[in-house]
């Protein structure tokens, strides 16, 4: 499991170790260590003992208990539960830096939908208001069966959407080849531009 610094916690890791799935996550700025007590591998690269904080609020009794008393992790900046034999610290820094565009190109997928901010107040109608969203793939595909010749209206109502929308599509994305959508990010990234060194 690959996350930023707000994952780093005691609990997470714990439960993931007991589902055995290896974590990197970024360490938390709040989180103050005592190297000299940690045991080092390599340069910046050590084994921590994390002991259990106090029980959360939001926890019940029962829970924490359940929790070790204790946890061994790797890192210094990067937190994880992998030994050097299974990642080395620079393929380790290389993983991190993936998360990078992995986020931008999720935030490109939100704004092509139109689904930065969701309008509906329940869990219920944004789970419709989501499947109610079309990809540009989707999209193109509509617009290539009307210049097919099948009549807007019957576009409309197959697919469940009106009219106005059709012609706001085709006034958006006529004319483009359905093969385009997803490769407008490439060429723009400069090589280098998501090296991070930890």
């Amino acid at each position: 499991m690959l996350a930023d610094s707000d994952y780093c916690t005691y609990f997470l890791i714990a439960v993931m170790q007991s589902w055995g799935v290896d974590v990197a996550f970024e360490q938390h700025g709040a989180r103050k260590t005592d190297f000299r007590r940690s045991r080092p591998i390599g340069t910046r690269d050590h084994w921590m003992t994390w002991s259990k904080p106090s029980r959360p609020a939001w926890m019940s009794r029962e829970a924490y208990e359940a929790f070790p008393d204790c946890l061994e992790v790797r890192g210094k900046i990067l937190v994880t539960t992998l030994t050097p034999q299974e990642a080395s610290k620079n393929e380790l820094g290389a993983l991190f830096a993936e998360r990078w565009p992995v986020e931008v190109d999720l935030r490109n997928l939100k704004t092509t939908l139109g689904m930065e901010v969701l309008k509906c107040k329940t869990a219920e109608m944004c789970e419709k208001e989501k499947k109610s969203r079309y990809s540009e793939s989707q999209i193109l595909g509509i617009l290539k069966q009307g210049d097919s010749g099948v009549p807007v209206p019957d576009l409309c109502r197959e697919h469940g959407m009106s009219s106005a929308t059709y012609y706001k599509w085709r006034a958006k994305y006529g004319g483009m080849d359905a093969s385009l959508p997803g490769k407008s990010r490439q060429g723009l990234d400069p090589p280098g531009m998501y090296n991070f060194w930890y």
